[in-house]
């Protein structure tokens, strides 16, 4: 799929440019930011108190030396931070935040290309009005802080191509198939078709929850069930007497029976029952039955609304099956199955090797 989201140029689109940008900056933040903390160090007088303070206490010490870390680290982002707004001499425009901004606006500029617009932290188009200020300058401030510190990563020589190729070559078979979904997912008009189409989608069969006793004959089958319309328990003779070993080791409880996964002569049957009726012996292949029913769920026909999901993922399924298979020929896939016995096994190493 990679093949195929190159060829159509998913990964040349203004968008998807940008997400790996966001992502690669992202990467050099983490990086950069991990370096600055890994360079705190805790000054060797305020160990030195932590240990006497609290002595005998490795727990307590152990989080009194996390928190002096977590203070000092945030100072030195902070301090940083500041240093590095200064080395670019970043300048922002936050008077430019009013009604009838564009997304071109310019509110950050700085060296070496710094830029941040009002479209890079707000979508003009989802807005008929300017949003909240406060949230525009907050969002302004964490952005100026990703874009200072990516590029003070690239000037410190770090880098995350590996990294973002990885990312890339995994991202667009993805979002190929995101653009093919949206292409796939019908309209209303589909899903009305294929509901009319395939109406077993939306037929919900009876159930029942079934008693039963099986014999080896109808005489014998015949007695049980005059036994049963004497009083005694069908399941109570099921444990006894039924050649069903299923059936026989849970007392005759069979569970619920689905309409159409069952016997045909059974269900028949099940079909005219009232609930705690004892029905008639019943012949088939297996043997001779007596059924009751002691509940049901009786069976509906669900609404176009309540298989709308359902009728999707089968479409888009289905297409998707058909599209992969279109891609393996198109690009020639080959699995290529490494054979170890064909391997060929390294010579032993001799004296002079060594």
């Amino acid at each position: 799929m990679l093949q195929e989201a190159e060829s159509l140029k998913l990964d040349q689109t203004p968008s998807f440019q940008k997400e790996l940008d966001s992502y690669r900056k992202g990467l050099l933040y983490r990086l950069y930011m991990r370096q600055l903390r890994n360079s705190v160090a805790m000054p060797a007088e305020v160990k030195a108190a932590i240990a006497k303070d609290l002595r005998g206490e490795a727990d307590a010490q152990a989080a009194a030396r996390s928190a002096n870390i977590a203070t000092l680290y945030k100072q030195a982002a902070r301090d940083r931070l500041t240093e590095l707004r200064q080395k670019y001499h970043v300048r922002t425009w936050d008077e430019r935040i009013r009604e009838g901004i564009t997304a071109d606006t310019v509110l950050l500029e700085g060296d070496g290309g710094l830029s941040i617009r009002y479209g890079d932290i707000v979508d003009p188009d989802r807005y008929s009005s300017l949003p909240d200020r406060q949230a525009i300058e907050s969002e302004l401030y964490k952005r100026a802080e990703l874009e200072v510190i990516a590029k003070a990563a690239v000037d410190a020589g770090l880098d995350v191509t590996r990294e973002v190729e990885s990312y890339r070559t995994q991202r667009l078979p993805a979002l190929l198939m995101e653009k093919k979904t949206a292409e796939w997912s019908p309209d209303e008009a589909g899903l009305q078709s294929y509901y009319d189409e395939h109406p077993e989608i939306s037929k919900v069969p009876d159930q029942w929850l079934v008693g039963q006793i099986v014999l080896a004959d109808r005489k014998q089958a015949e007695a049980v069930k005059q036994r049963i319309d004497n009083g005694e328990s069908l399941f109570k003779l099921a444990g006894e007497l039924s050649i069903d070993p299923w059936g026989k080791a849970r007392n005759g409880d069979m569970g619920w029976m689905i309409q159409g996964k069952g016997i045909p002569e059974i269900e028949a049957a099940l079909g005219k029952l009232d609930n705690g009726e004892v029905s008639d012996v019943i012949q088939t292949p297996l043997g001779f039955h007596v059924v009751t029913v002691l509940d049901r769920k009786p069976g509906q026909t669900l609404s176009l609304t309540t298989l709308k999901n359902r009728i999707i993922q089968n479409i888009v399924s289905q297409k998707r099956a058909d599209y992969l298979q279109t891609l393996q020929k198109k690009h020639k896939v080959v699995w290529k199955v490494l054979d170890q016995q064909k391997q060929v096994k390294p010579a032993p190493m001799t004296a002079k090797d060594s």
